[in-house]
């Protein structure tokens, strides 16, 4: 029996990791496309003559109706009811894609294959088929990169869902997530607090790092840890990240976590039952 003592689960609420997360799984697809594919970049001109705006735009067109399909069927077969769809969904002038909610709850485990399913099916088809030499390359390629990067909601949903025990019962209801019979725990939330801190530090804290080693033409340190280094090959100056950029990016995460991270999460975690 489903309590009507549930919470509601909202994207806009959770912003920095899910912008954070999501431009990480950009630069890991984009990583894994030039590790399987070296030879051709998304950046290549299209044999074929096709402009790389529209592949952009028919690619980030098939990527969400698929996506939200594969949603829609595994929900389906799943037993969520009827199905209501609004498409253009915005949170903070940020666009979220399609909006698509159900009338019946399902248990976490029915919900979490649901979450996941557009992520593990889509994004290796489009990988493996971006292989191929056709006329939509390019598009899968762009597909992948989308649909994958694309998939930091859904893994942010499902963290949040799975901290509330596998007692809970779940409904999309489009807009936001309605978890009743459990509740979600704070140390999801912190979770996503800090795995977005850490990606967000790394980053700003690995290009000051590359940027002053390029400008002062040696090697950076914090004590003896390696934060940029100085390469030089066929008459070719470049630098690169060291080590020490994600332990310095991890010890500044730890750090907010204690000043603020944790009181932030906690009016995170308010916010959702009200």
């Amino acid at each position: 029996m489903v309590s009507d003592d549930c919470v509601h689960v909202t994207l806009d609420k959770f912003m920095l990791p899910l912008l954070s997360i999501g431009f990480l799984l950009v630069l890991f697809s984009l990583g894994v496309l030039q590790h399987m594919y070296p030879a051709a970049g998304l950046s290549s001109p299209s044999s074929y003559g096709y402009p790389l705006w529209l592949e952009i735009a028919v690619a980030a067109v098939l990527t969400t109706v698929l996506h939200e399909s594969i949603h829609i069927l595994f929900m389906k077969k799943l037993g969520s009811g009827k199905t209501s769809i609004r498409p253009f969904m915005f949170k903070r002038y940020i666009p979220l894609g399609v909006s698509v909610g159900f009338t019946n709850y399902l248990s976490v485990k029915r919900w979490s294959i649901v979450a996941i399913a557009p992520l593990i099916i889509l994004s290796p088809v489009s990988l493996v088929a971006s292989g191929l030499e056709t006329p939509v390359t390019n598009i899968l390629k762009f597909v992948f990169v989308f649909n994958t990067s694309g998939s930091a909601g859904d893994l942010i949903l499902l963290a949040i869902t799975l901290s509330a025990g596998l007692d809970a019962n779940v409904k999309d209801e489009g807009e936001a997530l309605a978890i009743c019979n459990g509740r979600p725990r704070l140390a999801a939330i912190l979770f996503l607090e800090y795995a977005a801190t850490t990606i967000l530090s790394f980053l700003a804290l690995g290009f000051l790092a590359i940027t002053m080693a390029s400008l002062l033409g040696k090697n950076i340190y914090v004590g003896p840890l390696e934060l940029a280094r100085i390469e030089a090959s066929q008459n070719q100056v470049s630098a690169s990240t060291g080590s020490g950029v994600i332990v310095v990016a991890i010890i500044l995460s730890l750090l907010y976590i204690v000043i603020s991270g944790t009181r932030r999460a906690r009016k995170t975690l308010e916010s959702m039952q009200k």
